[in-house]
């Protein structure tokens, strides 16, 4: 394994090369393509990577969706769904999700909440979303400053965004990020 990098801003070095295989993989990726599917198949992860980046889908989302569907399909809420585990299904799904075609790609584009919402109220359980977004695959509570940004964050975590972690660091007070055209605009407290 040898390691390549880190994205633009980002102080963790988490973006790996492994071996003769093609492409680079970041940890969420790998985690949301791979063990979040039970998928343990090296080879069918970096490919499913491969094929997101040049789709130009997020893999973060796209595993949480899929492992949505997996779950629902495993209890019985979307007949025919994909099974955990199932390496040589990976390409496929991804495909129909990109196309919006095939028995499931149209009910998956848009995302896990969407699809729990089409699936009906038994299903929005197993959706893992904040704000609409898929959650990645590592727990935010031994870095508070991630766990923060998710909560606070106007739209959905900030996943991808770079140095999101740098600003919120643990036993310093957060500061609110607010957009440029709002700063230094306050307004008087009635009564004063």
């Amino acid at each position: 394994m040898a390691t390549t990098g880190a994205c633009p801003g980002c102080p963790n070095d988490c973006l790996k090369v492994y071996g003769g295989r093609t492409g680079g993989l970041g940890q969420e990726a790998f985690l949301s393509l791979g063990w979040n599917l039970g998928i343990d198949d090296l080879d069918a992860v970096l490919a499913a990577n491969a094929r997101c980046n040049d789709l130009g889908l997020d893999q973060v989302s796209l595993g949480g969706t899929l492992a949505f569907a997996m779950e629902c399909a495993g209890r019985g809420l979307l007949p025919g769904g994909p099974a955990f585990g199932d390496a040589a299904a990976l390409p496929e799904l991804i495909e129909d999700v990109a196309t919006r075609s095939g028995p499931l790609g149209d009910l998956l584009a848009e995302g896990s909440a969407r699809a729990a919402r089409r699936l009906g109220p038994e299903a929005r359980t197993y959706a893992m979303t904040a704000k609409g977004a898929e959650l990645p695959c590592f727990d935010p509570r031994p870095q508070p400053g991630i766990g923060l940004g998710y909560a606070l964050a106007p739209r959905r975590p900030p996943l991808r965004r770079p140095g999101a972690r740098s600003r919120l660091r643990p036993g310093r007070r957060a500061r609110l990020q607010l957009p440029r055209g709002r700063q230094g605009r306050r307004r008087p407290r009635p009564g004063r």
